[in-house]
């Protein structure tokens, strides 16, 4: 790599992630209001959810470069993928607490 396509990349960083810094600024001390309504005080239903956005957008980003047969419908085929994987997770973490 040559330093001009570092520094391009850096730069390019550097701006992608200025938008993320605004919204944590402004909506940072709404987040445990919206968490509150969201799942209250049950722990187990806060991490399903919280684990469940961050494959969604993990996938949203990536599912189409990773599996090739999705075509353009990749954002359909990224949420009944988290779908069916969340599922099954969600059903062991219940027995493992014994709460299911």
């Amino acid at each position: 790599m040559t330093m001009e396509a570092f520094a391009c990349a850096v730069y390019t960083m550097v701006i992608c992630c200025l938008g993320w810094i605004l919204v944590s600024a402004l909506f940072a001390h709404k987040m445990g209001d919206l968490r509150d309504r969201v799942a209250g005080n049950n722990k187990a239903k806060m991490s399903v959810i919280s684990v469940a956005g961050g494959m969604g957008a993990y996938g949203y980003q990536c599912f189409n470069r990773g599996i090739v047969l999705a075509g353009p419908d990749a954002q359909t085929m990224t949420v009944i993928l988290v779908l069916v994987l969340c599922l099954p997770w969600q059903s062991m973490v219940k027995e493992k607490r014994g709460m299911g």
